[in-house]
């Protein structure tokens, strides 16, 4: 019942060996499919990634996260 009004979802990010975008482990466990289909308005909620591979440790929208990770392969 909580997940029905769950407007955001949350994955913690841990590694500077790997990004975002190298392994489908962080999208196959992504909750925000299945809190959308849990909501009765079927909106989908906002995604967030916490980057906490470093000391300096932020939040990123996923779209965010993906942004950065392929500036980073162009570099």
């Amino acid at each position: 019942m909580a997940l029905s009004t769950a407007e955001a979802t949350f994955q913690n990010f841990d590694s500077s060996e790997i990004s975002l975008t190298d392994v489908s482990h962080y999208f196959d466990s992504d909750p925000t499919n299945l809190v959308q289909n849990m909501r009765k308005d079927k909106k989908k909620p906002h995604a967030y990634i916490a980057d906490t591979a470093t000391a300096n440790a932020q939040v990123l929208t996923v779209a965010e996260t993906v942004r950065l990770d392929a500036k980073a392969v162009q570099l």
